[in-house]
């Protein structure tokens, strides 16, 4: 399956290729730009999707360690 944000570049790269054969090359060029704005923008929010997996990740595994320690200390405040 290929990633659909290699295939958006490729698009656009092609595109920027083809542009030169066209007769209206400032009216293609604009949606070319309008492109690859996007492009930077959905690589951004994949960039900001994976750091906050990340960051839900870490915290996930800090709540669960805190819960141990919790219990592990319980005994010994309540002496049972």
């Amino acid at each position: 399956m290929v990633d659909p944000l290699v295939k958006a570049y490729e698009d656009i790269q092609q595109l920027n290729i083809d542009v030169n054969k066209l007769n209206n090359k400032a009216s293609t060029q604009a949606f070319i730009d309008i492109a690859e704005e996007k492009y930077d923008l959905a690589i951004e929010a994949k960039d900001n999707k994976d750091s906050a997996s990340a960051d839900y990740d870490n915290a996930v595994n800090a709540e669960a360690t805190a819960i141990q320690n919790l219990n592990l200390a319980q005994p010994i405040v309540t002496g049972k």
